[in-house]
């Protein structure tokens, strides 16, 4: 995920927030989406942070294990909405 991307994704909640501002249509299922993805890239670069100067570039494994745990759960969440 590049620092461009995330710029994008904060602007789209920057205007999402001023379009619920003025009572038009909120998609908070889009709120949620986007800030989950901010917040799984803070974290992974948090504990790549803390880890890299204990286990190495081992610590990569761990940000990819946040990334599966992450993408298991979403899968889950959408089959639980959206059965068979």
């Amino acid at each position: 995920m590049k620092p461009t991307h995330l710029t994008g994704i904060v602007t789209v909640l920057g205007v999402m927030k001023a379009r619920a501002l003025k009572h038009k249509e909120l998609k908070a299922w889009k709120i949620g989406f986007l800030s989950s993805i901010l917040l799984w890239f803070f974290a992974g670069g948090l504990t790549g942070f803390l880890t890299f100067g204990k286990v190495g570039y081992y610590s990569i494994c761990i940000r990819a294990s946040m990334c599966l745990i992450g993408a298991i759960g979403f899968y889950f969440l959408r089959e639980r909405k959206n059965p068979g």
